[in-house]
């Protein structure tokens, strides 16, 4: 703390300063040190503006987040305002990504033969009864 001309104020000093936490004796030995030190006014303004800088980032992260609809208008309208090259490189690519995924079905023919064929067996003498869930008409 400074007590003299040749003796600046510490950091913390000056913090406790812009932040009202300094007892009376230690407010009055900044102030008189103010008055004639230019360094430690511009190191008091750089204090201020950093204390600043942390009251609005914790404030903005204390706000609400923003909607669904909100975000989404957000990171279009930066997609949007990225150079045209950007983002039509980047469509482009999607398109030749689906373009291969798709073409080997696209290419092909279904072929007439079945994929697989079911063989059903019954040991001999074996006879099995069809029972229906619908009632038999009469003929």
């Amino acid at each position: 703390m400074p007590t003299t001309y040749g003796q600046h104020a510490s950091d913390d000093a000056l913090e406790r300063y812009l932040l009202g936490e300094s007892d009376e004796p230690e407010v009055a030995a900044v102030e008189e040190h103010l008055l004639v030190c230019r360094t430690c006014q511009t190191r008091l303004e750089e204090t201020e503006a950093y204390i600043t800088a942390i009251r609005s980032a914790a404030k903005k992260l204390r706000a609400e987040p923003p909607t669904v609809g909100e975000e989404l208008r957000s990171r279009f309208s930066r997609l949007m305002a990225m150079p045209t090259p950007v983002w039509a490189t980047v469509a482009a690519a999607a398109l030749v990504i689906c373009a291969v995924a798709l073409a080997p079905s696209l290419l092909t023919r279904p072929s007439a033969t079945p994929a697989f064929a079911v063989t059903l067996e019954t040991p001999a003498g074996w006879t099995a009864k069809l029972k229906t869930a619908c009632p038999r008409t009469r003929r």
